[in-house]
């Protein structure tokens, strides 16, 4: 092979590993993108659960509290006086403490 030849030939192989080393970087650019998309997403998806969990809690929260309001109230229109107090402190206190 003439020096022409072989520097054409040495020149082809050059472009070639270019071209390949190319495809290869933006193959792995997708593949990076797509992974960085997919955590992205699952980050997403365990806010939404927690917020999700959080809020069922506040509201089970609150519908105690309704309960045991709603208990005081019962409690006050079935009993008189000296009970009746003694009760709704009782249930004022446990309230107060237990941060209901």
């Amino acid at each position: 092979m003439n020096t022409a030849g072989h520097l054409s030939a040495h020149k082809q192989e050059r472009k070639s590993k270019k071209e390949d080393a190319i495809a290869s970087y933006e193959a792995w650019k997708e593949k990076k993108a797509e992974s960085l998309k997919a955590k992205a997403k699952e980050r997403q998806n365990m806010v939404r659960k927690e917020q999700r969990e959080c809020e069922e809690k506040e509201e089970k929260r609150q519908s105690a509290k309704r309960v045991k309001s709603q208990i005081v109230v019962n409690s006050f229109e079935n009993y008189n006086g000296h009970e009746c107090l003694r009760l709704v402190l009782s249930c004022v206190s446990i309230i107060m403490f237990k941060g209901v």
